[in-house]
């Protein structure tokens, strides 16, 4: 009786040892699950053309997006789109707008899908950018001005990047404006620097490997907003012209005029003539 009472207890207790055991078990099983369930979502909300929501998120410029972000894109332009007018001709309208100046939350979200866009769908939006991390993809080059050089070497206000690394101003003294084939002037005022100017420089390496690379390989949307981009608002249109007005933390706002691009030795360029103007809404003022 001794003997089973015994083998009773010894039973009980290795039941007792195996319950951690089957607990961890379950642990694992379950975390395996809610693992690859995260990683199927992931997945679904990829293929969709949902961007992750971490801020390190990859995202592949001109691959296109879905139509879900196409709606997005468009639902934060109509918070500040006003009306739509016919122009002087029945080819031309003008646009209007509530405000031209869009928050940092709302430029931010609508840069990151205007990069993903294709050339198709990029043209049919009323809010676009221009340079910022992207550069100037055309292939065209554009030395910085003597002037403008100088200035950047003796006001502090302006901090130097030469091919995506930081470099003492003191550095352009060893180098000459021609060493740069591309040159873009951002705001710093996100940085918690309010009058002061990101100045990033590339060499003819540099900016080559920017273009060859950047439309190939996935970017962070951190890097990616590292460089605060132009903003354009599409003004006017008709089959011969665009006209937006552009901001430019230097110049401040200018009109812009883009003409049909043109294939040139298989690039495609686009024309531009710009003409400052001091207000924003000072466009449409009298046609209003």
């Amino acid at each position: 009786m001794m003997y089973k009472t015994k083998s009773k207890k010894r039973a009980w207790c290795k039941s007792i040892a195996l319950i951690p055991v089957f607990i961890a078990a379950i642990c694992v099983f379950s975390t395996k699950i809610i693992a690859q369930n995260d990683l199927n979502t992931l997945q679904t909300n990829e293929s969709a053309g949902n961007p992750v929501t971490d801020n390190d998120r990859m995202i592949t410029p001109g691959k296109g997006v879905s139509q879900e972000l196409l709606t997005e894109y468009q639902t934060i332009v109509d918070k500040y789109f006003d009306k739509e007018t016919k122009g002087n001709t029945n080819e031309s309208v003008k646009l209007y707008w509530k405000s031209e100046y869009l928050s940092e939350e709302d430029w931010s979200q609508l840069y990151v899908i205007y990069v993903q866009m294709t050339d198709e769908q990029k043209e049919k939006q009323k809010i676009t950018f221009s340079a910022g991390m992207v550069g100037d993809m055309s292939g065209q080059t554009y030395p910085p001005s003597k002037k403008r050089y100088d200035s950047w070497i003796k006001d502090q206000k302006y901090h130097i990047w030469i091919d995506g690394k930081k470099v003492d101003n003191s550095v352009l003294k060893s180098q000459k404006t021609t060493d740069f084939v591309y040159s873009f002037i951002s705001s710093l005022t996100r940085s918690g620097k309010k009058d002061e100017f990101r100045v990033d420089l590339w060499t003819k390496t540099g900016y080559e490997n920017l273009r060859q690379h950047f439309f190939e390989q996935p970017v962070s949307v951190s890097k990616l907003l590292e460089i605060e981009p132009d903003i354009k608002f599409l003004m006017e249109k008709d089959n011969e012209k665009y006209i937006c007005l552009w901001t430019n933390p230097l110049s401040g706002w200018s009109l812009c005029t883009t003409y049909p691009a043109k294939q040139t030795d298989g690039v495609t360029l686009a024309y531009y003539m710009g003409t400052a103007t001091s207000t924003p809404l000072s466009y449409h003022q009298n046609s209003k």
